[in-house]
């Protein structure tokens, strides 16, 4: 199944903009089209952008990229407790996950969402995007308490008490 991926976010676009701030960014050389939606301001006031985009040379199925970039700052030297913790923290999450681009110094949130044959399920999308605004707003703080050197003990207490229980390592 081919998809139009450029008419689709146009669509989502229309659909999002009585709720979000949207930004529509057409495509430009081997760079597919984004959506850029303002997410709420963390609690420092740091806007955060969720990205959306249909990942390139894949259509069969097609797949739809959430992605956040979060603005914390973490120790090159000690990403070892952060990747660990990151780790343990994807395993309570319904979709998606916390990374890391070391190299890059930056954390993320994304979700992959692929879509057979048949109708693009706008509300899925839709779900799939309010999925990732609770979370990066719900775990996101914790995330940077890990980056910025919080013990990992403490850390998955207050995981647990946040999201219930994880895998122990």
């Amino acid at each position: 199944m081919v998809v139009d991926g450029d008419a689709v976010l146009a669509r989502l676009a229309l659909l999002l903009a009585d709720d979000f701030e949207v930004a529509l960014e057409p495509a430009q050389g081997s760079t597919p089209a984004q959506l850029a939606l303002e997410l709420e301001p963390d609690a420092r006031g740091r806007v955060l952008r969720l990205q959306v985009m249909f990942l390139p040379d894949l259509d069969d199925p097609a797949v739809i990229q959430l992605s956040v970039g979060l603005p914390y700052a973490f120790d090159p030297d000690e990403v070892g407790p952060l990747c660990r913790f990151l780790c343990r923290l994807n395993t309570v999450l319904p979709i998606g996950q916390f990374g890391l681009f070391e190299e890059e110094g930056l954390l993320y949130f994304r979700a992959n969402l692929p879509f057979g044959p048949g109708q693009l399920d706008l509300d899925l999308v839709g779900w799939s995007m309010s999925t990732v605004e609770y979370l990066v707003g719900t775990l996101g703080p914790l995330v940077e308490q890990v980056a910025a050197g919080l013990d990992l003990e403490e850390a998955r207490r207050l995981m647990g008490a946040l999201v219930g229980s994880a895998p122990e390592d």
